[in-house]
């Protein structure tokens, strides 16, 4: 009966460490897969404002065409 006892003791424990082990498993699996996710968001974010700016930069760099010229002309003499 006590050899039957301490085998029980010691599946329990054995069982006991294996669990804990794979729900630190699970839990680090989910936490790493939730922090890529993240990550990649950030990135993408990051790419769109980057190319926003980038357009505006361009926009701004770009000499304007005869149409744009005249509107922006006529604008400004109706603000005078």
């Amino acid at each position: 009966m006590r050899k039957e006892n301490e085998m029980y003791m010691s599946n329990s424990a054995d069982t006991f460490i294996r669990l804990l082990t794979e729900a630190y498993e699970t839990d680090r699996m989910s936490r790493n897969a939730k922090l890529s996710a993240q990550q990649k968001a950030q990135v993408v974010k990051f790419k769109k404002m980057q190319l926003t700016a980038l357009h505006r930069l361009r926009d701004a760099m770009e000499p304007l065409d005869c149409i744009q010229l005249a509107v922006t002309e006529t604008r400004d003499k109706r603000l005078n």
